[in-house]
């Protein structure tokens, strides 16, 4: 049987919560992994037990899984009902070193949750890239690159962890800097199969673009506010409209299933 990370860390260091009332932080996305793979590893988790603690951020509504988002599928699949959790502002550095390392054998962790915990552990704890790549196991280039896919949009994050676009792709993309102008390109690149090279020049194309219709584009954006308040008040929630370079998303907020199925009533009156 493998070592136990859980079996072997400080008590004061550990707490125990229902597996449900655990979330995953908001901007890591789901990992997919092949199902046979996932029923593997819940056998495992159903004869060893828990091997490896969730670390999470701290928050007011309750702890944010921000390295274990595939694990703790895992535990869930093994119909494990607590879960062992760490707060990573209180592990000690060599602890943290440790279940890092756990994760990275393991297969457990996400590039999306490799940028969120450098990205936390550079600025927030001030280690230094150098340390970071000892860490991690990586070059001071590839930790100064990572850190730096922290800001991507949700969805483009998703596409990366999940092999839809490259690394290279989605640092060409870091160059447009406004989310929208991001998603917009990262359909383009994933839809036509674009290469890093072909990615860099849509680039290139769009921010020329955004030069010479600056200002078209401002006042779209103003239009797009206000009919976005217009229909956050009709629905008596909040709206946001994402121009798309072919159409656009519109994205209603909601707090839980009541609120979902009150709006879906108000949008069916005035259908």
């Amino acid at each position: 049987m493998r070592i136990s990370l859980v079996q072997t860390l400080d008590k004061s260091l550990i707490q125990t919560l229902p597996v449900d009332s655990i979330k995953v932080y908001p901007k890591v996305p789901v990992m997919n992994m092949p199902v046979s793979n996932m029923l593997a590893y819940a056998e495992d988790v159903r004869k060893d037990g828990q091997r490896l603690p969730l670390v999470c951020f701290k928050t007011p509504s309750g702890p944010e899984v921000v390295l274990g988002e595939l694990y703790l599928r895992i535990l869930k699949l093994a119909s494990i009902e607590q879960a062992v959790i760490v707060y990573i502002d209180d592990v000690p550095m060599e602890i943290l070193h440790l279940i890092i390392l756990g994760y990275l054998e393991g297969g457990f962790m996400s590039l999306a949750e490799q940028v969120m915990l450098l990205h936390f552990l550079s600025k927030a704890k001030k280690v230094s890239h150098a340390q970071l790549a000892l860490r991690f196991k990586l070059s001071r280039t590839v930790v100064t690159n990572r850190i730096r896919l922290f800001v991507l949009p949700y969805e483009v994050m998703s596409g990366l962890v999940n092999n839809e676009v490259s690394e290279g792709h989605v640092r060409a993309l870091l160059s447009l800097k406004r989310d929208d102008l991001i998603v917009n390109a990262f359909e383009i690149v994933k839809r036509d199969g674009l290469s890093v090279r072909e990615a860099e020049e849509l680039v290139r194309r769009l921010l020329g673009r955004g030069k010479r219709f600056k200002q078209s584009a401002t006042k779209l954006t103003v239009e797009y506010d206000l009919i976005a308040k217009q229909v956050g008040d009709m629905l008596g929630t909040k709206a946001y409209i994402q121009p798309l370079l072919r159409g656009g998303r519109l994205i209603l907020s909601f707090k839980s299933k009541e609120d979902l199925k009150e709006i879906l009533e108000k949008v069916r009156v005035v259908i």
